[in-house]
């Protein structure tokens, strides 16, 4: 769900082909520990690509309130919460000044 959110423009959401697009190694698909690793990955990655996202955009996919499964949600509120946090938290560099 969330590389379809972070990816709309994907042929194929399935793990080989994401793993692929993402060049993470993923030598045995459909094996348990090939595919565990593939997805932690995976995981990884979109969730630093969540973190970068304008804050207006993580605004309006909170606005949208898809349906989503189990905590999706929760990822989008945590990064627009922190991204909040650092708009109001002057950088190191601009205190020492």
């Amino acid at each position: 769900t969330l590389s379809q959110i972070l990816l709309p423009t994907l042929a194929s959401y399935r793990l080989q082909d994401l793993s692929a697009y993402f060049n993470i190694e993923h030598d045995h698909p459909h094996t348990a520990d090939s595919d565990a690793k593939a997805t932690a990955k995976l995981l990884l990655i979109l969730l630093r690509q969540i973190q970068t996202l304008p804050r207006t955009t993580l605004e309006q996919i909170i606005s949208v309130n898809p349906s989503l499964p189990q905590d999706t949600m929760q990822v989008f509120l945590d990064a627009d919460e922190r991204n909040r946090h650092q708009a109001h938290t002057p950088k190191l560099a601009d205190q020492l000044r």
